[in-house]
């Protein structure tokens, strides 16, 4: 659960600067052909909301006990949302 509560307050603070610094406004046009653009503006906001959906989809069948073996499958899910998310941090950016 804590997993879970952590990324819903990652994604809700990461939502108020998306739309407070307007990043979805610069996908269009010749910010789209810049790279950071439109990793920012698209790819890193999506990323990181499927793997929202995979946290709360483990959490839900953890909850539920479905098949059985119920904190494998929350694991599962745990472990898929956070290769999402390692995978969508801006490493060549953290390098600087």
């Amino acid at each position: 659960m804590f997993y879970t509560m952590s990324i819903d307050i990652q994604v809700l603070l990461g939502l108020i600067l998306w739309f407070g610094e307007r990043r979805f406004a610069t996908i269009t046009g010749a910010a789209a052909a810049a790279g950071q653009s439109l990793f920012f503006g698209i790819e890193h906001p999506v990323l990181m909301l499927l793997a929202l959906g995979l946290a709360h989809v483990g959490y839900s069948r953890s909850c539920k006990g479905v098949g059985g073996n119920q904190h494998s499958t929350a694991a599962l899910f745990y472990l898929g949302s956070l290769i999402i998310i390692i995978a969508a941090i801006p490493w060549d950016r953290l390098a600087r």
